[in-house]
């Protein structure tokens, strides 16, 4: 068993983030097969944006009338609309090829607009905290001569902010042009520069200062970021960090120019939405997989938090199988779930399925699975990590 102290030879541990972090974080977050019906709900206030209206319409043309009790799951919706695309055809008469594009935009703007407001709604009065310790507890192994790197599945921004206030780290591993801000005083499309290389961002009671592509933890986001903007015709990647404007730039990428004075081209989002059929052929993304499958292939421990390694997740299970083929190391598993409700069968069920995906993939032998939780995780640390 590895123990994580300052007088070892130094060990690579690397933190594998899904879903269920932000889950644990964001109590109002909705499951995949709720996500239709929290958007679609009446009392919200974007419900009246006709991107939303659009997406909506969709659904009920080529499903069914929606109501709280019969929406899609937001996984088939998006595997119907790629399914489309990538096949360069069009739905039907009614959607053809041009149609379904403009509601792929749409739907990222509701992904978008869904998290911020879930994050908003959240009865958590410091969202930020878990990943304040989380991240806390990084710089401590970080200290103690540990390599670290974070690895998710998320495109949330809950833990870049964290890293950014922490440890003032925005070191994801990919190229980074720009930070970029707009201001909601000026004409919408008007992007501007807030600098080269430098970022702010307040956070704890306190104006936090930083490089780009900077940092002391790596932060490989493999489905890309919502606060990640694309130019196709530069091949470029700007991002925004910690400036007004940031939340309104998030889930409208294609409203705004590229920052380069010699580009007329629109930013495009550059994340993977929740579907069957993901497509991973931006440049910046494969390099994220390049450099993820090498961060695992070296490491000493891989700690799952909140990732259920779906069985439709082919091209994440194939990383992680690729990695540990030429990993030399035999890395120990820890697996982090959620507490299972004892009264619910079908969630003891789901926590038991999870385990039996682990061990399959993995070996009964090598994982340690754990379903205690995000706060009992982090309040077990020491004895998890096996940290003298």
């Amino acid at each position: 068993m590895h123990t994580l102290n300052s007088k070892m030879i130094k060990r690579n541990v690397v933190f594998f983030i899904g879903a269920g972090f932000t889950k644990a974080v964001v109590n109002t977050a909705p499951k995949g097969s709720e996500f239709f019906e929290f958007a679609f709900d009446e009392k919200r206030s974007f419900i009246k944006d006709l991107r939303v209206q659009r997406v909506k319409q969709f659904i009920e043309n080529n499903y069914y009338t929606v109501g709280k009790q019969n929406y899609p799951k937001i996984e088939d919706v998006s595997s119907l609309i790629d399914y489309v695309i990538q096949r360069k055809e069009s739905l039907s008469k009614n959607y053809l090829f041009e149609d379904v594009l403009e509601i792929k935009k749409d739907m990222i703007f509701l992904i978008s607009t869904v998290i911020k407001k879930t994050i908003e709604e959240s009865t958590n009065p410091d969202i930020l905290k878990p990943s304040r310790i989380f991240i806390e507890k990084l710089h401590e192994l970080y200290k103690r001569n540990i390599d670290v790197s974070i690895i998710s599945t998320n495109y949330d921004i809950i833990m870049d902010n964290a890293l950014l206030e922490i440890i003032q780290s925005s070191n994801y591993q990919i190229r980074l042009r720009k930070n970029i801000f707009w201001n909601p005083k000026k004409k919408l499309e008007q992007v501007k520069v807030h600098s080269n290389e430098h970022w702010t961002y307040q956070g704890g009671n306190a104006t936090h200062e930083g490089t780009l592509n900077e940092g002391k933890i790596p932060f490989l986001k493999l489905h890309g970021s919502l606060n990640w903007f694309y130019c196709p015709k530069c091949d470029e990647l700007d991002i925004t960090i910690g400036r007004k404007g940031a939340n309104e730039l998030a889930g409208d990428h294609d409203k705004f120019i590229c920052v380069n004075r010699f580009c007329t081209s629109n930013y495009q989002p550059l994340i993977v939405t929740p579907t069957m059929l993901k497509l991973y052929d931006n440049s910046f993304l494969q390099q994220l997989w390049v450099e993820a499958e090498r961060t695992l292939s070296k490491s000493d421990e891989i700690i799952f938090i909140g990732y259920s390694l779906d069985p439709a997740d082919h091209h994440i299970r194939s990383l992680l199988t690729k990695a540990l083929i030429n990993n030399s190391n035999n890395p120990r598993i820890v697996a982090i779930d959620k507490k299972p409700d004892k009264n619910d069968q079908a969630d003891i069920q789901r926590i038991n399925e999870v385990h039996q995906r682990y061990t399959t993939l993995f070996g009964k032998d090598r994982v340690d699975f754990r379903p205690i939780g995000l706060s009992n995780f982090l309040k077990s640390w020491d004895p998890i990590l096996n940290i003298q």
